[in-house]
């Protein structure tokens, strides 16, 4: 396990209250699962504990990223699986494309680790052919959603990988047994 402890952070509820942040940041292994990365934190008052009234804990990537931005790599893999590949890719992918009035770019783009300015051309080429890009939205046939999302998520993998070992190496992470 790798962990960024005590960065002393100055409290917004005064200037004699200090506060720690703790960051946990594992490769976790349940039972025969496939090991993924967990990035967690713990916020308490200086001489508290994880109990202590306004500590807060979990996945408080916000306040990680403000605190440790160096992190921001492996933050982005939190719940990937070892190899990179994000939790439920398939499934959750295709439930925020289909939902577009409820999970916005930003959703997507942390799903798939694209940049957001990438997710309106795979939310149109989600739903339609790329039959070239001069034809109006009704010249355009639909998508077979399935197998254009399954093709897409393949031309990550080599990506998500990369990205993967270059965490594993950088925070010398061992899988949890």
């Amino acid at each position: 396990m790798t962990k960024f402890i005590d960065k002393t952070i100055k409290s917004p509820f005064g200037k004699r209250n200090r506060w720690t942040l703790e960051v946990n940041v594992i490769l976790q292994k349940i039972g025969e699962q496939i090991p993924y990365f967990s990035v967690t934190g713990f916020f308490y008052p200086n001489g508290g504990t994880h109990d202590s009234p306004g500590a807060s804990c979990g996945c408080i990537h916000e306040l990680i990223l403000e605190h440790f931005p160096g992190l921001a790599d492996v933050v982005a893999l939190h719940l990937s699986d070892i190899n990179g590949v994000p939790m439920h890719v398939y499934e959750n992918g295709k439930f925020f494309l289909e939902r577009p009035e409820e999970y916005d770019d930003q959703v997507i783009a942390a799903h798939f680790r694209i940049p957001v300015s990438d997710v309106p051309l795979l939310r149109e080429r989600y739903h339609y052919y790329n039959n070239g890009d001069t034809l109006p939205k009704s010249k355009k046939r639909p998508c077979d959603k399935k197998r254009y999302l399954e093709n897409f998520i393949v031309k990550q993998v080599g990506r998500w990988l990369s990205e993967a070992d270059a965490a594993i190496a950088k925070y010398n992470l061992i899988p949890a047994r």
